[in-house]
């Protein structure tokens, strides 16, 4: 009887211990799926950011393109612009032709003349405004100096009002120095102390 307990006792024991070695199996491979799927998921997430980094390089480097060719075409076109100066023949035919062409300053008789790239603008407008349109006009078409010539009605009611206050100052200047009767402000005021002390 003791024989067939133990017997039992190590039959149950090995049962027990087949047990635990099909749980510990179930167990590794449940970790080993999991792993997998992590692993999985990993990697199709370093794929992804892998996608959109890549989709970002190649978004800048468009944009970087883009920004490098317009500029690339607007050095383009400032050395078309500034390829060759002008010709004094070239800059007299085009600002004649803009006072000409100008609604303001068409009609004013301005006249213009160029020697050495320097132009000599002539005549009368109504108001310093037009003066600048005009040698702003000299200076669009390649003039590297500009004789703004041009008088300005206002300008000369400035001027001949300044000339009329200058020679007015100078007049009573003169009228006081002449004039022994004239006072000086110090000697007014000197006597007007010695008056107010011989009161006192």
């Amino acid at each position: 009887m003791k024989k067939t307990i133990a017997v039992i006792s190590s039959l149950f024991l090995v049962f027990f211990i087949s047990m635990s070695v099909n749980a510990q199996k179930d167990k590794v491979k449940e970790a080993g799926s999991k792993a997998k799927d992590t692993t999985e998921k990993v990697a199709e997430k370093t794929a992804e950011t892998g996608k959109k980094a890549a989709k970002a390089t190649a978004d800048t480097a468009e944009k970087v393109a883009d920004k490098t060719t317009d500029s690339a075409k607007k050095a383009g076109k400032k050395a078309k612009e500034v390829v060759a100066p002008k010709s004094d023949e070239d800059i007299q035919k085009c600002v004649t032709d803009k006072l000409a062409a100008s609604a303001t300053l068409k009609d004013l008789g301005l006249s213009a003349a160029t020697s050495e790239s320097v132009v000599t603008l002539t005549g009368t407008v109504k108001t310093s405004k037009e003066k600048k349109s005009a040698g702003k006009i000299a200076k669009d078409c390649g003039a590297k100096t500009i004789a703004n010539n041009i008088e300005a009605p206002t300008e000369k009611v400035a001027k001949a009002e300044k000339s009329e206050k200058k020679e007015a100052k100078s007049e009573a200047k003169s009228e006081a120095k002449s004039d022994p009767k004239s006072e000086s402000k110090d000697e007014k005021k000197s006597s007007k102390k010695s008056d107010s002390s011989k009161k006192k």
